[in-house]
C-alpha cells in the first residue's frame, strides 16, 4: 500500500475547515438578513364582555283611584301611587273596570289627563236612559282591576284590585253659544227629550239667524244631514243637522236647524263638508239657520242620547239612520237639566229661570 501524501491530506484538511467556516457564515446571513422566519403574531387577548346587571325584583306600592268627572271625557278613573316615581318607569298598566260581577271594559290603557294619570270609560255602558230622560244606574258597585307588566324585571304586588264604590254620572257637556243669555226654551216635546234654545241677541250678534254655534261636546261628526234629516223612517225632513259620536262618552249629539254654512279651523265652508271632522267642547262650527218646516222661529234643538252601538263616519249611511231611528224609538235622550250634565253648573239654572215658548212644530 502506498504512503499517503502528507501534503495532500494537509490541504484537503484546510480545505475542509473553510467549507465549515463558509456555511457558518451563510447561517448567520439567514438568521440577520432581510427575509427572516415570520413569527406568529400572538392574538390580542380577548375583553370579556361585563355581565349585565339584573335589576332586583320590585314590589309594588298600593295605587290608590277614584272615579271622578273630567270635562268633555265624562267619568274616568284616575289613580296615584305612592312610591318611587321611578318604580313606574318602564311599566305598562292596563285595567279592567267590573260592575259587580260583570266585565265593564277590559285591556283599558293608562292615560295623562290634565296631569292625572286615568284610565278612559265609556260612560253609555253605565247607564241605561229612561223614557223622561233620567238616567237609571246600576247598585252594583264598581271595581278596578290594575294590571302592571315589565319586559325587564321581576314584580311582585302587580295586579291589585280597588273598590271605586256605585256609578255617578259626572256632567261632560259645554253650551252652544259664545253668550249664556238666552231669549226663551223649550223643553217639551211629545216624543222625545230634547232641549230648544234661542240666543239673547247681542252687539256682536245682532240677528238670531247667523248667530255662532258651539259644539257642546268632544267627539267625532258622524253625519251632515243638508237638508235630509231622517226621523224615525219617515220622509226626510228639510232641516240642517249634525250627529256627533263622542268615543269617551258613548253618547250620541244631535244639533238641528243650523244654517247651511260651516266652520273648518276658522274658515267659512260648507256644513256639509265638516262631516268626518274632529270637534272639541266650545269650537265654533256653525251657525243659526233660518225657521224651517219644523221651525216657528230660528232656534237650535240639542239631544243628546245613548246608541245602541257607536256610530263611525264610515259607517254606512242607512246604518246611521237605523241606529238614530232606534234613539228615537226607544226614547233614550237624556234630560240634560235635570240630570245636571252640563259642565258649567250655571247653565242648569239659567235654563229653568228662562220662560218657555213655542219654537217648533212637533213630530
Amino acid at each position: 500500500m502506498k504512503a499517503i501524501n502528507k501534503p495532500i491530506v494537509l490541504i484537503l484538511i484546510v480545505s475542509f475547515f473553510l467549507i465549515t467556516l463558509a456555511l457558518s457564515a451563510c447561517g448567520e446571513i439567514s438568521k440577520f438578513g432581510h427575509e427572516p422566519t415570520p413569527t406568529a403574531i400572538p392574538p390580542a387577548p380577548q375583553v370579556q364582555p361585563s355581565p349585565t346587571t339584573e335589576l332586583p325584583p320590585l314590589e309594588l306600592g298600593n295605587f290608590t283611584a277614584v272615579l271622578t268627572g273630567m270635562g268633555a271625557h265624562g267619568d274616568m278613573v284616575c289613580i296615584d301611587y305612592p312610591g318611587a316615581s321611578a318604580d313606574l318607569q318602564g311599566l305598562t298598566l292596563q285595567a279592567v273596570i267590573s260592575m259587580g260581577e260583570l266585565t265593564m271594559e277590559k285591556e283599558l290603557p293608562l292615560q295623562e289627563i290634565d296631569g292625572k294619570k286615568c284610565f278612559e270609560m265609556v260612560d253609555a255602558k253605565y247607564v241605561k236612559v229612561n223614557k223622561n230622560g233620567s238616567l237609571q244606574i246600576d247598585d252594583a258597585p264598581l271595581s278596578l282591576e290594575i294590571t302592571a307588566t315589565s319586559s325587564f324585571r321581576a314584580l311582585s304586588n302587580d295586579r291589585q284590585v280597588i273598590a271605586l264604590g256605585k256609578y255617578v254620572q259626572y256632567p261632560f257637556v259645554g253650551w252652544l253659544y259664545p253668550t249664556s243669555a238666552l231669549l226663551c226654551v223649550n223643553t217639551r216635546h211629545t216624543n222625545m227629550v230634547a232641549l230648544d234654545t234661542v240666543p239673547q241677541k247681542s252687539d256682536a250678534n245682532q240677528t238670531v239667524v247667523g248667530f255662532p254655534v258651539l259644539s257642546p261636546v268632544q267627539g267625532q261628526v258622524v253625519r251632515v244631514a243638508d237638508r235630509q234629516f231622517n226621523v224615525q223612517r219617515t220622509e226626510k225632513i228639510a232641516t240642517n243637522a249634525v250627529i256627533i259620536y263622542s268615543p269617551g262618552t258613548g253618547f250620541v249629539t244631535i244639533l238641528l236647524h243650523l244654517s247651511a254654512d260651516g266652520v273648518a279651523a276658522g274658515e267659512t265652508v260648507s256644513l256639509s263638508s265638516i262631516a268626518g271632522r274632529e270637534v272639541q267642547i266650545g269650537e265654533l262650527f256653525g251657525f243659526i239657520g233660518p225657521k224651517d218646516e219644523l221651525s216657528i222661529i230660528p232656534h237650535v234643538h240639542l239631544a243628546i242620547g245613548k246608541p245602541s252601538e257607536p256610530i263611525s263616519v264610515s259607517m254606512e249611511e242607512s246604518r246611521k239612520i237605523e241606529i238614530m231611528d232606534g234613539m228615537y224609538a226607544d226614547w233614550t235622550f237624556i234630560d240634560l237639566v235635570h240630570m245636571h250634565l252640563f259642565l258649567d253648573g250655571s247653565i242648569q239654572k239659567n235654563i229653568l229661570s228662562v220662560h218657555q215658548c213655542t219654537l217648533r212644530d212637533t213630530y
